[in-house]
């Protein structure tokens, strides 16, 4: 399956996903592809009437971009390209629509929400790292989710909930192929001695990274 399509997030009505997405350009930890991810894909479910066919390089373009083996989503800024894998099988629907699954299961807002609350909520995250077992640390997000489920029925609830950490789990495990290719020339000294400013990032840290053109 190919598909190249794209949002100008300098569209008036995209704007505020624009500041949502810069937010989460430099990645510094798992959570925050997953983020990305999630703001690309809310982008698509809410706003498909805004997606054009094709590919752009315009700053304030996220770019969908799928062909061959290629799978990738790319937000492309003033002075830096931020791009993770595309995980998610995408196909068009009716009118504008377009269904998105992962593992089989389809994409709604609603887990997606769901999913960045649980991102949000850095005492979840930190409750990992006290805990002796990574099955206690599920079974306290589990209950987290379950206060905010409490009109569905008993049946829908369990569902939902089995889906909700079923597409978080997978999105945390997931090698999400992450890259960054920046202009910082504001850190040029401190990041090359030569002062060098275009650098690409391939991990979450310094560490990983790269000058191009030395």
């Amino acid at each position: 399956m190919e598909l190249k399509i794209f949002f100008d997030l300098n569209d008036p009505e995209l704007n505020f996903y624009k500041s949502e997405i810069e937010k989460v350009t430099i990645i510094r930890e798992k959570d925050s592809a997953v983020n990305f991810l999630i703001k690309a894909i809310k982008l698509i479910l809410y706003y498909p009437e805004k997606i054009k066919e094709g590919e752009s390089n315009k700053e304030g373009t996220l770019q969908i971009f799928i062909e061959d083996r290629v799978k990738r989503v790319f937000y492309i800024s003033d002075s830096k390209i931020t791009s993770v894998f595309f995980t998610f099988y995408i196909t068009k629907g009716t009118n504008y629509e377009y269904i998105i699954k992962f593992l089989d299961i389809k994409i709604d807002p609603k887990k997606l929400t769901y999913i960045e609350m649980i991102i949000e909520n850095r005492d979840l995250f930190n409750n990992s790292k006290t805990m002796q077992s990574i099955l206690d640390w599920l079974s306290i997000i589990e209950s987290y989710l379950e206060k905010f489920l409490s009109d569905f029925s008993p049946n829908d609830k369990s569902m939902l909930v089995e889906e909700i950490m079923k597409l978080y789990i997978n999105l945390l495990i997931l090698e999400d192929g992450y890259i960054r290719f920046e202009d910082d020339p504001g850190r040029a000294e401190e990041l090359h001695p030569r002062g060098l400013s275009i650098h690409l990032c391939k991990f979450y840290y310094s560490l990983g990274t790269v000058h191009p053109f030395v």
